[in-house]
């Protein structure tokens, strides 16, 4: 099953295999969020992991269940290949800060402190290449406000203009599945009850979600 470390959030270098959900949010969530203290990996860290989520797996052997699932929230802008000069220079600043001069203590980690650094670096740098498959998204999470006007276009016009590379070049399916996440400001002047309701209404119709 699809497992780790539980709660990795977005920034998280980890190289547990997890689902990627790319996340796109529009400039008004992300207002509510600034003013709440909280950034986009810290709001959806908590929903990483699922313990038992209940899924049962078919394969060409005996079905088994998952006991748990793991994911990992992607900003849009982030899902990209890194470049050579990008992956060259983070490989040396690394190494530079490792310290090499450990002994080498039998069944001790200062045989290779520098293993687990560069094993994340390493799984880090190759995300989202043309070979990496285990990275490509699986879902897009959309982040709006409640508040804001014409939201469906906003989402629309956020997929259209922040497809990631691996989407545009056609090197994973576009059509992926779509989850939606509306933000209330508590700090509003004036605030509607019912407004959040019709609003994923009016994103349900229009998405089919």
């Amino acid at each position: 099953g699809i497992g780790g470390r539980a709660g990795p959030g977005m920034d998280d270098p980890g190289t547990d295999v997890a689902a990627v959900i790319m996340v796109m949010s529009t400039p008004e969530a992300n207002a509510v969020l600034q003013r709440s203290g909280l950034s986009a990996s810290q709001l959806l860290e908590p929903f990483a992991m699922v313990q038992d989520p209940g899924i049962l797996v078919h394969t060409t052997g005996e079905p088994y269940k998952l006991q748990r699932f793991q994911m990992r929230f992607q900003r849009a802008a982030e899902i990209r290949e890194a470049s050579l000069e990008d992956s060259e220079r983070q490989f040396t600043e690394l190494m530079s800060r490792l310290d090499a001069a450990q002994p080498l203590a039998p069944r001790s980690a200062a045989i290779a402190p520098w293993l687990g650094p560069m094993r994340a670096a390493l799984a880090s740098q190759l995300r989202y290449a043309e070979h990496s498959g285990n990275d490509y998204p699986v879902a897009c999470l959309f982040i709006g406000a409640v508040s804001q006007p014409q939201l469906v276009s906003a989402f629309n016009g956020l997929y259209a203009s922040g497809m990631p590379p691996v989407l545009r070049d056609g090197l994973c399916d576009p059509s992926l599945a779509r989850c939606f996440l509306l933000l209330d400001d508590a700090a509003a002047a004036v605030r509607d009850a019912q407004l959040g309701k019709q609003v994923l209404q009016e994103v349900g119709r229009a998405f089919g979600a």
